[in-house]
């Protein structure tokens, strides 16, 4: 122990101090002056404290684990906690000391504590350790002993009180008897939760555990987390004989750890078990069988197993309710042996077994006693059962019919199937099975007769249907019918048999129709016929007499038009009715109706019977009755001048509806001019010569004539009008063709020029001869022209240049109005006069070429060209400053590294550039040379510049790649040409050229050539081959050649493809009878000499029958299965060619592997027997191997070429079955004839292969030439040659002129869209800008094409042109309509740890390859989250909380360089730029933290005056998730429901009357409240004391009641705050039941007073009575009057007492000095703001003049005094957070750094500076506010770029 431990440490000594100052300051204001003794004592005392405090109290432990707790499962290892010590002048050494073993480590130097053994807290559960610090400086050592309270973990297994618990019990035991008492498990943990034991079968699979958690059950005494007591009971009858032995299984839980126990449970046998039969069978007997014939026995044993006693049987009536003298009549049952006889005769038909079976009730009885003859009579000594005795029926009995003879009348129209009425013929024969069926049949009338159902069984009701009504007719067969009907067996040899007889009179009906004669009637009548004008007269007849025949015989008249003629019903004379006006109207009409088609009806019996009908057709006559009709009265049309038909053409039409008179005619009857004729016939009307505009008689230039038709009795008129259209027929015609004008290209707009002049013959009075002037082409936007007087004129904006144009021609028109419009031309042509005043230019500026790194030095790579728009210019080329270079991977080159600035020369004459060194692409790969080029002839001398642009390519030296794939799995039995995948590959530098399968085992599979498509070659088949494998090899075009090769595993997986073959020719068929006896044993065998053939008959379908009774066909049971039996196929038959010789001619100009023609070939089996393989037979007709067949499919191909090969070739291709392996073959004849062709096609020689690649830079200037196609007699070079290709023709003459040109668009072209080609030189140019991110190639088609007759013949060579990439677009993010990107939402759950991936910002990049870099630029200033610069990848640094901060907004920009200075820093430009991404990320909240009550422990009181309703004290507890919000219970303590809570508001109120609750002796709630999320909670204790009027004491506030219930919780605080003399409190909680207006002594209510109804508890919750408050009140106030002063407490008693006064005055005295005070920190902080807003502005000023200057010290705080007054509510300490302000200083930055900053802080404008510390300006009108104001998001300048850094000070 050193000599300072016994001082008080540094914070005891500080609080001691400031008690001594208020306590002098008290003095003071009690009139006590520093002169007094006191005051003298207080001040040297806390002076001497004070220098005590500096010299030794500064030393101090100040982190010594006080707080901290250690869970017994810690790890042995650093704690993550350090000492910590405050005070020290010199360096700090710790330690540790433990009582007993050393548990902790102590770092000497850091003081980090580390754990160095385990601790058990049930062996210990808590250390006691001393931490030592020793201060070098000072060389003071300071102790703090603590006690480390070790927390349990739920580490210990719940323990039973025995492993294996064991009991027996009687198997008779009642279910509910306790089995197992006083079952104890314990746990030696305390966090663990509740033991929960249970019966758990799933423990083990043992037979013993099996059922027994059903027969037994768990029971719970007591519970709780440390001890659990039950006892196990009977839950289920248990018994001996089924199970003697249980094993319960026991689990015990404690929430995490389970132990597991059993109960061994024996049962105990008792005598209980009743007998049971071991044989009671039924049995079968035929009927006939003699008395005392032996049928069954029965056999019973008892049901106990040990001491079993003897049985005795006898027939029991009572179970199936038979009497005991019938049974006894049948049969008898021996009591001993139980063997049961006949004791009659049994017949099946007689009424005791009419049922056929007898069921016999047997009862088992154990013998008791055998000597006293006692038998078992209860159900445990007794058993029951029932057999049955089935009687087979016999023979014995014939059909009978219930009634012999029956007599019935019919219709002779009955119809077929009808039953004969009243003829019900019931069947019945008493035999059973077999000898119960039997058939009905006819003795005759078969064919009219019949009988339904034809057959039956037992008793049947059939009846007799009319099979053919046909044959019953009355007038022609009998009239009465006499047969009998018999019924006979049909499965006997006896062939029983019964007759009924049956007479059928037969009565006539009306059975015949009548018929007309003639069937049809056709007639004519005239339109105009009058009416009663006869028409026909229609007969029938009927073979039917009386009045179903001729006699009745009615007639009648239906159909369209009918209404017009009418019929006598009787004679049938058809008549014209009668109508006012025949021949029009609603009368006969031949213009309306021509033809009328009606119906005539003929119904015997009167009219009543049958009905027939005929067709009357009736032709109307026409007449002459009506005039022609124009089809229109009047007839517009136009004609144009010179012609003689108008437009459209005038026809009339006039339609006359008689067919009879004459034809119509036409005329012309009034026309003045006599220039119109009008054809007779046809009503064409037509001018009879030209028509002139001046002929028309009409002021508005028409002609209008009336018309006339007649058809020689009647004639009708209309009227035709003509205008004349009058033509522009003369054109404008200028007064000379050509114009020509001079002036200086200085010339200036609106300087005219001169002027055009045209003439028109047309009158100038209409359009056609009014002239509009206009400049048609070749102004340039340079010329103008007045359109009415022809002036021309430059533009007022016109600029001219010689050196761009030197003259303009125009084409001038003058056009009239006339219709049609007509023009005249000429030509205007204006010179430029020059003046030398151009610079020479590079043409492009930029130019851009290609080289290979391994060409020679002084290759020729380029040409540069030159334009100079001066005359006399001549131009001389150099390579000057600046130079630069990039290496492969977009470095620049340093040429003090590397010097590439000699490589190339240029030639200055000429412009060739040349290699000047050895180029090396890995350190060079893009050269950027400046050139100049000067005109030498000028004076001074003309300078122009350009960049020449040098791409060095690689030498190929990368391999082409495959894509990545996967291994595959393929059905078997694919079809060939299935699509099996797509080997892809890719090569950074050239073309794919082919794909190839080197190795491929069995050839299943073949690659496309060209796409790698990979597809099924030839057959797979599972059961042959269950995986394999294969390698396929690819080749690039570059130079050298390049391969790459992957290997591809295939899995074969197997289908249904194989029929089922049985393994055996014979099976055996069997079938099972339960009887006794016979056991049928079948086979099915092919029979001897029997011929299977699949390919006739596939199946076979057998009906197999099983009977029993081989030697009793009188009881025989059959049952019958169908088999069906497969023919497998074997290869029995050979394939055959559907055609014996197969002939195709073709020519010797075909391509190679083009189809001649197909052979075919059948084989009858099926599956691989009937899989055939072609081939050609050796030695034959094709020694050469010119065609070639598929194996598969039977095409034949040509396989090699047959130019000049021509001839007839006879082959012979043979058929095999198997797939080429069978036995069986067949050939066939094949002749092709090959023909000469008298023109060959071309043949390609350069390029070599099908599709070549040439390579062109994007943005390749348009004309520049691609690529150079050349026929084999052009060497010339034209411009620059990229390739050389060549084609060969070797025919003659046209035949052998080649033509170069594209196939495109199915035509033969020499152009494209984009490409040019040479037809003659084969020269490929561009005709557009190539732009590689929108097109990256092209692929052509080239053709040369002969010029051979008839048909010219091609060839055709893929060419493709690469488009390579330069870099010309930055990376982009998705963007939005409006053309800002797309911000990137990300969602992050709070708990993501750190370094997970959260999410991607990934922007593209148009250009080829590109490599993107990503920075954060802005909002990432706390560092929370890192982004990946190369892939995008955003992760998580630092935890986030979204308590904390729930958003964050992040700026991303993307760019193609590693280091980019060209960062947007104007947030309003940076929502525009493409390649920046505002990333917004929301932190999700997860539930991870339960409610927490802000107390652990609440109070409140309630008085008995209060109403139901009344708030009494609000819980609260804080969820920091906020999921769904807190929710509020009662868990106990709520007696009597009394009270309530708000399950969302947390305020606990009263449901019921306190004063009831009193009268019952309660006087206070001992609650426990829970608050919940619905999945985490927490709970706290609530105690609420019930007050009554006698616990109150009044206090008298000089305050009005609105303020003091404002501070109802101060006043509550102050008291709970009163201390006794020893320092405990003189209250444990108070209340405050009321706060009312005062009423004075004489009753009067004071609204300015209060009156507070005050009580108090002890710490014992003792509830004071009124006078007990009042005097421990009255005492305080005499020791301690200032808290009474505070409060304004006027006086106080007991509620209802008279008031004890005190006095005021040193309060209010107080309360005006505050006031004062208050008013003038006021007036401080007002004019302070106001000065540090004006000195912050002109800081601005400054700060933005000054862009260099040093920072700005950051503004210290304005702090305000808190006030203590109690209502200013100043007297109380804010529990709330220290505010945080931001203080913002700004720098100026001259240049950006060389790197960019990701991470640095956000960057906001001089705007928002001072509105962080104070802002007057705020709409609350208040700058000392307590809490800064809302930070907003910071917005950049506009023009000057501000860094702006923000450092945190905490108040």
């Amino acid at each position: 122990m050193d000599r300072y431990e016994d001082l008080p440490n540094p914070r005891e000594i500080q609080v001691l101090v400031l008690k001594l100052l208020w306590a002098s300051s008290i003095l003071t204001s009690k009139g006590y002056t520093m002169e007094h003794p006191i005051q003298q004592a207080i001040v040297t005392v806390a002076f001497l404290l004070t220098i005590l405090h500096s010299v030794y109290g500064e030393f101090e432990f100040t982190k010594f684990m006080q707080d901290y707790s250690l869970f017994e499962n810690t790890p042995e290892g650093p704690l993550n906690y350090t000492l910590q010590t405050t005070g020290a002048t010199g360096q700090v050494l710790y330690n540790s000391k433990v009582d007993v073993r050393d548990v902790f480590q102590v770092n000497a130097q850091t003081g980090a504590v580390s754990l160095i053994r385990m601790i058990d807290r049930e062996d210990e559960p808590q250390i006691a350790v001393e931490f030592i610090a020793y201060d070098v400086g000072t060389n003071v050592e300071i102790r703090r002993p603590i006690t480390i309270q070790i927390r349990d973990v739920n580490d210990e297994n719940p323990q039973f009180s025995s492993q294996t618990m064991k009991t027996s019990l009687p198997e008779n035991t009642a279910v509910g008897t306790t089995v197992y008492a006083n079952l104890q498990v314990t746990d030696v943990d305390f966090t663990n939760s509740k033991l929960i034991v249970t019966c758990d079968p799933s423990v083990t699979s043992a037979p013993q555990y099996k059922d027994s958690c059903n027969k037994f059950k768990l029971n719970i005494d007591s519970d709780s987390n440390k001890n659990w007591i039950g006892h196990v009971t009977l839950a289920e009858p248990i018994d001996y004989e089924v199970q003697a032995f249980y094993q319960i299984p026991l689990a015990a839980f404690d929430g995490r750890q389970t132990q597991i126990g059993s109960i061994e449970v024996s049962l105990i046998n008792v005598q209980d078990t009743p007998p049971y039969f071991t044989r009671a069978v039924s049995t079968t007997v035929t009927e006939g069988i003699p008395a005392g014939s032996f049928l069954e026995y029965v056999e019973a044993v008892d049901g106990d197993r040990e001491n079993a006693r003897e049985i005795r049987y006898e027939l029991a009536c009572d179970i199936i309710n038979l009497c005991h003298h019938l049974i006894d009549q049948l049969v008898r049952l021996d009591p001993v042996s139980g063997n049961i006889t006949t004791n009659v005769t049994f017949d099946r038909e007689s009424q005791d077994l009419i049922i056929g079976y007898i069921d016999l009730g047997i009862r088992a009885r154990e013998v008791i006693n055998a000597s006293a003859n006692i038998l078992g009579s209860n159900p445990s000594t007794t058993a029951y059962t029932t057999i049955r005795i089935n009687v087979v029926d016999a023979n014995d009995n014939s059909p009978k019919f219930a009634i012999t003879q029956f007599n019935v009348s019919i219709a002779e129209d009955i119809p077929n199937q009808s039953p004969l009425p009243s003829v019900i013929l019931t069947v019945s024969d008493p035999d059973l099975a077999n000898n119960a069926y039997f058939e009905f049949e006819l003795s005759n009338y078969n064919a009219e007769f019949e009988v339904s159902p034809s057959n039956g069984q037992g008793q049947t009701t059939a009846s007799i249907l009319i099979k053919d009504t046909n044959l019953i007719n009355y007038e022609t067969g009998p009239t009465q019918y006499i047969f009998d009907v018999i019924a006979r067996e049909t499965r006997t040899t006896e062939r029983r048999s019964g007759v009924a007889k049956v007479i059928v009179n037969v009565i006539d009906v009306n059975d015949n129709l009548p018929t007309f004669n003639p069937p049809n009637y056709d007639e004519r009548i005239v339109e105009t016929a009058p009416g009663g004008t006869i028409v026909v007269t229609v007969t029938a007849t009927d073979p039917d007499s009386g009045i179903l025949g001729n006699s009745g015989i009615r007639f009648g008249l239906l159909g369209d038009g009918s209404p017009l003629f009418k019929i006598d019903e009787v004679s049938g004379q058809v008549t014209v009715a009668n109508c006012p006006t025949p021949g029009s109207g609603f009368c006969i009409d031949y213009e309306q109706k021509s033809r009328y088609d009606l119906t005539v009806t003929a119904r015997d019996s009167g009219g009543s019977g049958q009905t027939v009908t005929s067709n009357l057709v009736i032709h109307i006559d026409d007449v002459n009755d009506n005039s022609p009709k124009f089809a229109t009265r009047n007839y517009i049309s136009y004609i144009e001048e010179l012609r003689t038909v108008p437009n459209p053409q005038v026809v009339v039409v006039a339609t006359d509806p008689d067919n009879v008179g004459g034809p119509i005619s036409y005329s012309l009857i009034q026309e003045s001019t006599l220039k119109w004729q009008i054809n007779s016939a046809t009503g064409n009307i037509t001018a009879k010569q030209p028509i002139l505009y001046d002929d028309a008689p009409g002021v508005n230039g028409s002609f209008i004539m009336t018309v006339q038709a007649s058809d020689g009795q009647y004639v009708d008129t209309g009227t035709v009008t003509i205008y004349v259209i009058d033509l522009n027929n003369n054109g404008p015609k200028f007064d000379i063709s050509d114009y020509y004008g001079k002036i200086n290209e200085k010339t200036l707009g609106n300087h005219y020029i001169l002027t055009v002049r045209a003439q028109d013959k047309d009158s100038p009075t209409s359009d056609a001869g009014k002239i509009d002037y206009s400049i048609n082409t070749g102004a340039f936007g340079k010329f103008v022209i007045n359109t009415a007087s022809g002036d021309i004129s430059t533009s007022p904006d016109a600029t001219f240049d010689f050196d761009v144009k030197k003259e303009y021609v125009m084409q001038v028109l003058a056009r009239d109005r006339g219709r049609p419009q007509q023009t005249g031309t000429s030509t205007v042509t204006i010179e430029i006069t020059d003046e030398n005043n151009k610079d020479p230019f590079f043409v492009p500026s930029t130019m851009r070429a290609e080289v290979y790194e391994n060409v020679a030095i002084g290759y020729s790579l380029f040409k540069v060209s030159a334009q100079d728009p001066d005359d006399n210019s001549i131009l001389r080329f150099a390579f000057t400053e600046p130079k630069s270079a990039i290496n492969p991977d977009g470095v620049q080159v340093n040429k003090n590294i590397y010097d590439y600035s000699d490589l190339f020369a240029v030639d200055p004459v000429a412009g060739h550039v040349l290699t000047n060194a050895k180029l090396d692409r890995d350190k060079a790969s893009v050269v950027t040379l400046t050139m100049t080029v000067t005109d030498t002839n000028a004076s001074p001398q003309q300078t122009g510049t350009g960049t020449l642009i040098i791409n060095i390519l690689e030498y190929n030296d990368q391999a082409p790649e495959f894509l990545p794939h996967s291994n595959i799995t393929i059905d078997e039995e694919r079809p060939i040409g299935t699509f099996v995948m797509a080997l892809l590959a890719k090569d950074q530098d050239d073309a794919i050229a082919e794909y190839s399968l080197p190795y491929n085992p069995s050839n299943f599979f073949a690659i496309g050539f060209q796409t790698g498509v990979l597809s099924v070659s030839s057959r797979i088949d599972f059961e042959k081959i269950e995986q394999t494998y294969f390698t396929a090899l690819v080749y690039d075009t570059g130079v050298p050649r390049l391969s790459a090769s992957t290997t591809v595993y295939v899995t074969i997986r197997n289908i249904n493809d194989n029929s089922p073959i049985f393994t055996q020719t014979s099976y055996t068929v069997l079938a099972n009878d339960a009887d006794k006896g016979d056991y049928g044993v079948g086979e099915i065998t092919v029979a001897p000499g029997a011929v299977l053939d699949r390919e006739t008959t596939p199946q076979i379908d057998v009906q197999v029958t099983a009977y029993d009774s081989p030697l009793d066909a009188s009881v025989r049971r059959f049952t019958n299965v169908r088999v069906y039996i497969s023919l497998d196929d074997i290869n029995d038959n050979p394939p055959v060619f559907t055609q014996s010789n197969y002939v195709a001619t073709i020519i010797e100009t075909v391509p190679v592997g083009i189809q001649v023609l197909q052979v075919f070939a059948t084989d009858a089996d099926i599956g691989y027997n009937a899989e055939i393989a072609y081939t050609i037979s050796n030695n034959t007709g094709d020694p050469t191997g010119f065609f070639s067949i598929a194996e598969k499919s039977g095409r034949i191909r040509v396989a090699k070429s047959l130019l000049r090969n021509s001839g007839v070739y006879t082959f012979i291709v043979q058929a095999r079955d198997q797939d080429g392996n069978g036995p069986y073959t067949h050939t066939a004849h094949v002749q092709i004839t090959v023909l000469e062709a008298t023109n060959s096609p071309p043949r390609w020689v350069i390029p070599p292969d099908q599709n070549m690649t040439v390579s062109v830079l994007e943005n390749q200037y348009l004309g520049m030439i691609v690529y150079d196609v050349q026929s084999e007699d052009v060497n010339q070079y034209l411009g620059m040659i990229v390739y050389d290709v060549h084609a060969e023709d070797s025919d003659k003459g046209n035949n052998g002129i080649i033509d170069y040109g594209f196939f495109a668009g199915g035509i033969f072209t020499n152009q494209t869209d984009e490409f040019l080609i040479n037809s003659i030189t084969g020269v490929i140019s561009a005709r557009i800008v190539y732009d590689r991110e929108k097109v990256p190639r092209y692929v052509l088609l080239l053709m040369a094409k002969d010029r051979g007759t008839p048909t010219p013949l091609d060839a055709t060579r893929y060419l493709t042109i690469q488009i390579k990439d330069v870099n010309d677009n930055i990376p982009k993010f998705p963007q939005l309509q409006d053309g800002s990107t797309r911000p990137i939402q990300i969602t992050v759950s709070e708990n993501v740890n750190v370094g997970d991936k959260i999410g991607e910002a990934i922007a593209t990049d148009d250009d080829e390859n590109p490599k993107i870099y990503y920075y954060i630029i802005g909002g990432n200033e706390k560092g929370k989250f890192s982004l990946d610069k190369t892939t995008g990848v955003m992760k998580l640094a630092a935890a986030v909380d979204s308590e904390q901060q729930k958003q964050y907004i992040l700026d991303v920009h993307a760019t193609n360089n590693v280091s980019d200075y060209t960062v947007i820093t104007n947030r309003r430009k940076r929502a525009l730029s493409p390649d920046i991404v505002q990333v917004i990320i929301n932190i999700r909240n997860t539930n991870d933290a339960p409610p927490e009550f802000e107390q652990s422990s609440y109070t409140g009181c309630i008085s008995t005056r209060a109403p139901i309703g009344q708030s009494i004290v609000t819980v609260y507890a804080k969820d920091q998730d906020s999921f769904g919000g807190v929710q509020y219970s009662i868990k106990s303590g709520n007696s009597d429901d009394g009270l309530e809570i708000g399950i969302n508001t947390g305020v606990i109120y009263n449901r019921k009357l306190m004063a009831d609750f009193i009268s019952r002796g309660v006087n206070q709630f001992n609650l426990v409240v829970r608050a919940t999320d619905n999945q985490l909670s927490d709970e706290s204790d609530v105690l609420i004391f019930v007050t009554q009027e006698g616990n109150e004491v009044e206090l008298v506030i000089t305050q009005p009641p609105l303020e003091v219930r404002q501070f109802v919780d101060q006043i509550k605080t102050t008291f709970e705050s009163l201390k006794n003399s020893d320092g405990s409190s003189v209250f444990k909680f108070v209340c405050i039941s009321a706060v009312r207006d005062h009423v004075t002594s004489g009753e009067q209510q004071d609204s300015y007073w209060s009156d507070v109804y005050l009580s108090a508890i002890s710490s014992t919750n003792y509830i004071y009575t009124g006078e007990q408050l009042l005097s421990i009140l009255n005492a305080q106030k005499a020791s301690n009057t200032e808290p009474f002063d505070l409060l304004y407490i006027k006086s106080l008693g007991v509620a209802d007492d008279e008031p004890t006064y005190v006095d005021g005055t040193p309060a209010m005295v107080v309360m005006i000095i505050v006031l004062i005070l208050l008013f003038f920190v006021i007036i401080f902080v007002i004019v302070a703001c106001y000065c540090i807003r004006r000195s912050k502005q002109n800081m601005k000023q400054n700060l933005i003049q000054r862009r260099n200057s040093d920072r700005l010290q950051p503004e210290p705080p304005i702090v305000i005094e808190s006030l203590h007054p109690m209502y200013d509510n100043k007297g109380f300490v804010s529990e709330e957070p220290a505010v945080q302000y931001a203080t913002v200083q700004k720098t100026f930055m001259d240049t950006r750094p060389r790197e960019p900053v990701p991470q640095e802080q956000e960057i906001v404008g001089p705007e928002s500076i001072d509105a962080v510390i104070c802002d007057n300006d705020d709409d609350s009108g208040s700058s000392q506010s307590s809490t800064p104001p809302t930070p907003r998001r910071p917005v950049e300048p506009e023009v000057e770029d501000f860094r702006i850094e923000t450092e945190v000070y905490e108040e």
